[in-house]
């Protein structure tokens, strides 16, 4: 689904409103089923064409063309980037779209590989660690938390995954525009909230995870960022 905010734009303020009422009308039950011919679907409903992306194939080219339009004259303005976003239910999207759209920003980009081990408080850690090599520990993703593999560029918008520093506005969801990148830092400028347009320096940290599928505690120390031209429902 698709829909565009801009109180400069008045047909786009009404499009806003159609949409936060449909949804109103959903979360009240007073949508209708869904009808196919003669058959009856109680648990679908259907989205009003408006509110929908047309594509012929390649979903993420149509939802970014729609989102992003004018992309390329427009990658490097922060009012232009912190006023948009595409809102997805899962993570696996939100990496496909992000990768696609970094590809558009000009310049060449810089790979962070995350540190990963075993907390050594796990239980058993001589034998975790034997039978959950570093390569296996690597390919492991949970979703608030970093990945191991971060590709940015200059230019490029993060979101903060953690809190580090509230008092410089370095808060979990900060939106922030990349304008260096260095070996053990990246350097940007926050591009919303109350601290916008401050100069601010993420350094990587380390942080412990849990999950029941595991038997132990994975330490991972990278970045807490990740690009935010598409997020999660819960970030937006």
């Amino acid at each position: 689904m698709r829909i565009n905010s801009n109180p400069n734009n008045l047909l786009t303020v009404y499009d806003e409103k159609d949409f936060s009422s449909w949804v109103l009308a959903i979360g009240d039950g007073r949508i209708k089923h869904s009808t196919i011919g003669s058959s009856i679907y109680p648990d679908w409903i259907r989205i009003p064409y408006k509110f929908i992306v047309p594509h012929t194939g390649n979903k993420i080219k149509a939802i970014t063309y729609i989102v992003y339009n004018d992309f390329h004259a427009n990658y490097e303005n922060a009012i232009y980037i912190k006023n948009r976003a595409i809102v997805t239910p899962t993570s696996s999207i939100i990496s496909d779209i992000n990768s696609y759209m970094l590809a558009k920003v000009k310049g060449q980009s810089k790979t962070y590989y995350s540190l990963d081990s075993i907390e050594d408080d796990s239980p058993n850690i001589a034998s975790l660690k034997e039978e959950y090599p570093t390569e296996f520990l690597n390919k492991l993703s949970f979703n608030g938390v970093q990945e191991h593999e971060i590709q940015l560029k200059v230019r490029t918008p993060v979101i903060l995954l953690r809190n580090l520093n509230p008092k410089i506005g370095l808060t979990n969801g900060t939106k922030i525009m990349i304008t260096h990148l260095g070996k053990n830092v990246i350097r940007g400028k926050i591009i919303d909230g109350t601290h916008d347009k401050d100069l601010v320096v993420i350094p990587t940290i380390v942080l412990n995870v849990t999950e029941h599928r595991w038997p132990f505690i994975l330490k991972r120390r990278q970045f807490p960022t990740r690009v935010s031209y598409a997020m999660t429902i819960n970030k937006s």
